[in-house]
């Protein structure tokens, strides 16, 4: 996941990580600080969340830990990773903050790793699905803790299934292509009336566009960037016909045509009734039934390629992670550690919150849940893919989704610059 210049950072912190190790087990006396009730520190707490979201892991935490003060602030999302770079570049920062679960190779040297003493790889894999060790703990160092763990899922519109006589959801991609005759309407004109399924458009109208695609190439098992981190693969054989299957839902002379980028608002279209399907997050819920409350969704499991053996889903999510910069290190991993594992305190943050869990435990106990319970199972078959910058990543396949909706490129050379183009991102990082 890393290049090899970062590794030898990551060797670093290994030692640090051994030093500190030493300390929190006392081999090194003098340092580390006796019971949970002894225990002093102030911790700043950035998030995205509302503090009464938060505030069931922050008073469990201080159950344990009196003696250690809390202060959590709300950063608006759209604004929260500049603003955590600018105050951790000026000394200023929090000494807990949340991390996107695809930001540890843009950011790893701002946060502090949790030493081996206080949770080893093993009891990580143990406590978390296969997708958190790829995201936090790639290369064996553990910088971030799930706090719960978001995957794609299949929205589905049950009056139109109901009126149109289908009575289950599709499991796979060719059961999806089945239902567009009958669940898509056009008009005189060859217009869109009601979209199958809101798949094939750009980030115009499409916000999650570039996490789909990575799941369909990450479902066909494409390699998306090679063993050193320094170059991006994802535009191989495998790779080119994920991205054209990706496509085919927005070509008009494809028979599964069924969307195009002036259908506006995924989200909007799924909500008013405008598209049949949808493909998103359980976060995206909330809105959705917020613009319409009416309306009775269903979801079912992302769609697999048919007979494939191994399922996958895609994930989006946030961890904990502990300053590098802290003056408190013993407390704000202590801090993350208990937030992360306390499982009393996690069941009301999912429930405020509207997650789904990221402990083995919970998952085992939420999984059974019904509908609900497709985005706590699917967290078990979640992958991803390391990228050293989401954002600009998402840009840049959306920019080859619309190049080939333009004419500009066909599908496979609009892949293509955009690998060379992840590449490029790559190689900036690595400097």
């Amino acid at each position: 996941m890393f290049s090899r210049s970062q590794r030898i950072v990551i060797g670093i912190v290994g030692s640090i990580i051994f030093f500190f190790g030493l300390v929190f087990t006392g081999v090194i006396p003098g340092l580390r600080v006796g019971p949970e009730d002894q225990l002093k520190a102030e911790l700043s707490v950035w998030g995205v969340e509302e503090s009464s979201i938060v505030d069931p892991l922050i008073k469990g935490f201080n159950a344990v830990y009196p003696g250690v003060k809390v202060s959590y602030k709300k950063v608006d999302s759209a604004l929260y990773e500049s603003s955590l770079v600018d105050a951790l570049a000026a000394g200023n920062g929090p000494d807990v903050f949340v991390i996107d679960n695809t930001w540890v190779p843009k950011h790893y040297n701002k946060l502090y790793p949790v030493p081996e003493a206080m949770l080893t790889l093993q009891s990580f894999r143990e406590l978390f699905p296969r997708i958190a060790e790829q995201d936090f703990a790639a290369d064996g160092v553990i910088f971030s803790l799930p706090l719960y763990i978001d995957t794609l899922a299949l929205f589905y519109n049950k009056d139109i299934f109901d009126n149109e006589g289908i009575v289950a959801p599709p499991r796979d991609w060719q059961e999806v292509i089945n239902l567009i005759p009958r669940l898509r309407a056009l008009t005189s004109l060859g217009r869109i009336e009601r979209a199958a399924i809101a798949l094939g458009g750009s980030k115009r109208s499409i916000d999650n566009m570039s996490d789909i695609i990575s799941t369909l190439m990450l479902q066909s098992g494409t390699e998306m960037v090679n063993g050193d981190f320094t170059q991006a693969t994802f535009a191989n054989a495998i790779g080119k016909e994920a991205f054209n299957f990706y496509l085919k839902f927005s070509d008009p002379k494809n028979a599964a045509y069924t969307w195009n980028d002036s259908v506006g608002s995924a989200l909007n279209a799924f909500a008013d009734q405008r598209t049949a399907m949808l493909v998103h997050y359980e976060g995206a819920l909330k809105y959705v039934k917020t613009r319409n409350p009416f309306l009775r969704i269903g979801i079912a499991s992302f769609p697999q390629p048919r007979g494939v053996i191994q399922s996958v889903a895609g994930a989006r999510y946030l961890g904990l992670s502990v300053s590098h910069q802290t003056q408190y290190p013993e407390a704000a991993l202590r801090f993350v550690l208990h937030l992360a594992t306390e499982a009393s305190a996690l069941k009301e943050y999912m429930r405020l919150g509207n997650h789904s869990p990221a402990l083995r435990t919970l998952i085992a106990e939420y999984g059974n849940n019904g509908e609900a319970g497709v985005f706590a199972k699917q967290a078990l078959i979640a992958r991803s893919w390391p990228q050293v910058d989401s954002e600009k990543t998402a840009d840049i396949f959306s920019q080859a989704v619309s190049a080939v909706l333009g004419g500009r490129l066909p599908g496979n050379s609009a892949l293509e610059e955009a690998e060379a183009r992840v590449t490029s991102l790559m190689n900036q990082r690595a400097q």
